[in-house]
């Protein structure tokens, strides 16, 4: 059965589409993305107003609430233009929207790592063999896939 209407692929299928022409060939790979998408109820689609919404919403809590000034409200505002998927970053649009967010919260960051007080030689010493773990831990899993 064929079916009734055909979405551009998602950066999901994309990825699954090059994982599988690797190890199963092209057209077995062109055939599997094409069955997925014959399936409407994909949930995550669903969620993407609420996910693009909610950076405005974000943005505009911040603005009220006196966290940010109106210029760094508007730029993290911007995030709500970001694709959703694994490829941000790949247009010239996501690279501004990305900057958005930086514009907003690198400010932000410094200002609070100014007024905390320094940790103490201790605290130092006992987060820092986590924090290697922690690195080497993804670096392990990320190679594993």
């Amino acid at each position: 059965m064929k079916p009734q209407f055909r979405r551009p692929p998602s950066d999901y299928a994309i990825a699954l589409a090059l994982s599988l022409s690797d190890s199963l060939g092209q057209i077995t790979a062109t055939r599997a993305v094409g069955d997925y998408y014959g399936y409407p109820e994909w949930v995550a689609s669903s969620l993407t107003i609420a996910v693009m919404a909610g950076w405005i919403v974000l943005a505009g809590g911040c603005l009220l609430a006196g966290v940010l000034r109106l210029a760094p409200s508007i730029a993290l505002a911007l995030m709500s233009g970001l694709m959703v998927g694994v490829l941000k970053g790949s247009t010239w649009a996501s690279v501004v929207q990305v900057a958005g967010i930086t514009v907003a919260f690198v400010p932000l960051g410094v200002t609070f790592l100014r007024g905390a007080g320094r940790p103490s030689r201790h605290a130092v010493m006992r987060t820092a063999p986590l924090i290697l773990l922690f690195v080497a831990g993804s670096i392990i899993l990320g190679q594993l896939g």
